[in-house]
């Protein structure tokens, strides 16, 4: 598979050949361009690569989907990654930015130190999330699930014993079938009581009650070192 890497930045250069250095793969080609291409919806991929990979220097989580836009109209069936590089710590900022399709994010004063392995691992077609960015996820999420504790304390304190039991079997993925057995209640019962306990909680649907009671889910990934 042949692969154009694309570097959109203001700053980060090729200094004696690092890139080139980072990547034990043949048919590789680099390409470096300021942000002005990103600005105006310019980065071209060559015809004869099947694999992109995009190297995006930005604190900007809108310029993730210009990327995709852009690359997508130039573009067909191309396998295409995105390696952000940032200077926020912010946790959210980092989860906004693997949800919207990124590959692998970055802190701008790790990039040239860890480029080897996050090149490789892209090419591989592999998520890649460094040490330092995992443990700030993961202390992000130790302390969301502490204050859960308490949130869900406060949630169940607001419930009937009967709606509690309903809710610990919405939870459980039970259907309102195997619920109305287990409640000895009839199909058109365990709708209106889940109905009023979504009212009572200010929710909608089921996925609302599982962010309520399960704000938090491990990050999904590979750690790398």
């Amino acid at each position: 598979m042949s692969t154009q890497i694309i570097v959109i930045s203001d700053s980060i250069k090729n200094e004696e050949g690092v890139f080139a250095n980072a990547i034990p793969f043949e048919n590789v080609e680099f390409k470096f361009c300021d942000y002005q291409c990103l600005a105006n919806a310019n980065i071209e991929i060559g015809e004869s690569f099947n694999r992109a990979i995009i190297v995006l220097d930005s604190n900007s989580l809108d310029d993730i989907g210009k990327v995709f836009h852009t690359v997508k109209n130039n573009s067909k069936n191309l396998s295409l990654k995105i390696i952000m590089v940032s200077d926020s710590s912010d946790p959210m900022f980092i989860l906004d930015a693997y949800s919207l399709g990124i590959g692998s994010y970055v802190f701008k004063s790790e990039f040239y130190t860890k480029i080897s392995n996050i090149f490789i691992a892209l090419m591989n077609e592999k998520l890649f999330v460094l040490p330092s960015v995992f443990a700030l996820l993961m202390s992000y999420y130790d302390a969301r699930k502490n204050k859960s504790i308490q949130d869900f304390e406060n949630l169940n304190s607001s419930l009937s014993e009967k709606e509690k039991a309903c809710v610990s079997l919405l939870l459980k993925g039970s259907s309102y079938k195997e619920m109305a057995f287990e409640l000895k209640l009839t199909v058109d019962g365990v709708n209106k009581r889940v109905s009023k306990i979504y009212a009572k909680l200010g929710i909608s649907n089921r996925n609302d009650l599982y962010s309520l009671f399960y704000p938090i889910e491990r990050f999904k990934t590979t750690e790398m070192n």
